[in-house]
């Protein structure tokens, strides 16, 4: 059991432990809610006690935050370019819980507006594209006839 004192280490069961409870739907929903997580943070605390850990809300608290700020570096440090891929060991249980929020992912978001609107521009080239054989062959002589003329004109000029 680890200790209650401020700043103690946290393991990587416990972290774990913390992640699993606060991921909870309920605790969630509890979180998204609240204006004030006093009573959300009590209730991960006393969840992280019938798991065997004493911690107290300021800790849990401290803990969640503490691992979002980490969890926030490492998408931030993935998302620029010319940097080495970063790993961390709570990514994916973090991920979980924080991957489907807007707030967490902001470049990607942008990133799939511009690619809807890529998709649509290219939707356009294909229709466009497919319409254009007919279009191309009358081009074509249209442009056969004024160069003809073109040249004739251009030719007689010349002389």
């Amino acid at each position: 059991m680890a200790s209650k004192e401020r700043g103690a280490t946290w393991d990587d069961a416990e972290t774990e432990a913390v992640i699993t409870v606060w991921a909870e739907d309920a605790i969630q929903a509890m979180l998204e809610g609240a204006k004030h997580n006093h009573k959300v943070f009590q209730k991960i605390s006393d969840e992280m006690k019938v798991r065997g850990y004493d911690r107290d809300l300021k800790q849990c608290r401290e803990k969640i935050k503490k691992l979002r700020i980490q969890y926030k570096k490492v998408i931030d440090h993935n998302n620029k370019s010319g940097r080495g891929r970063k790993s961390w060991r709570f990514y994916d249980a973090m991920d979980e819980v924080l991957g489907h929020r807007a707030s967490s992912r902001p470049p990607l978001l942008l990133e799939s507006s511009t690619l809807n609107t890529a998709a649509t521009k290219d939707d356009d080239a294909t229709s466009d594209h497919e319409e254009q054989p007919e279009n191309l062959n009358s081009t074509r002589d249209e442009m056969d006839d004024e160069l003809s003329m073109n040249g004739s004109i251009a030719r007689g000029r010349a002389n």
